[in-house]
């Protein structure tokens, strides 16, 4: 997967990873999985984060983007802003004419993740993502587990519920655009995704 990463990175950006590579993910559930946005950490030799692999999903398309937060979209003056335009779509209610804000940094015993959407100025959409380092024992999964036996299933259903509320608010409507961008891959597994975007440019 390591090598994947790297090439996807250099292929995006031209840079030349030579160091560890972290991953944020969802643990799949009773065969059931989806995770709305995976994130690969990439560092150099020195440890030091240099670019980061953001894949985000939707849903019913199962279809998944990546996206790659470097320097050469980092916000000026910021080690951990990052701004890029909208290329993927994810929900029907947020059309394709925006901009993506992000706040991510390295993960330490703290990981911090914010993703906003803009629209001409104005922000339409946030998402925060606070987490604490957990060993993963087996201990661990089987707690978690038992707290959130179906997570995958509950993360879907959430994003299904909301939809609801906005239709029935009667919020404006965004078909697909049935858009056949390189980066656009089925939702599987991480390390499968970026294989296929991988494939997919060489063809």
């Amino acid at each position: 997967m390591i090598n994947t990463v790297y090439d996807f990175v250099r292929e995006k950006t031209g840079l030349r990873l030579d160091g560890p590579v972290r991953l944020l993910t969802q643990l799949r559930h009773f065969g059931v999985y989806f995770s709305p946005i995976n994130v690969f950490y990439c560092f150099d030799q020195h440890e030091s984060l240099v670019a980061q692999v953001a894949e985000v999903s939707n849903t019913p398309w199962n279809e998944r983007h990546a996206y790659v937060l470097w320097e050469g979209n980092r916000r000026p003056g910021s080690a951990e802003r990052y701004s890029h335009a909208k290329e993927f779509h994810v929900s029907p209610f947020m059309g394709m004419d925006s901009q993506y804000e992000w706040r991510i940094g390295s993960p330490g015993e703290k990981l911090n993740l914010s993703l906003g959407c803009d629209r001409q100025g104005d922000r339409i959409f946030q998402a925060d993502l606070q987490l604490n380092r957990i060993a993963m024992t087996d201990g661990q999964l089987i707690r978690g587990m038992v707290r959130r036996p179906i997570a995958a299933a509950h993360i879907i259903s959430a994003i299904y519920f909301q939809a609801l509320r906005l239709w029935m608010k009667k919020c404006q409507f965004y078909p697909h655009p049935q858009s056949d961008q390189e980066n656009h891959v089925q939702n599987t597994p991480p390390a499968k995704d970026l294989t296929n975007l991988k494939n997919r440019q060489q063809d």
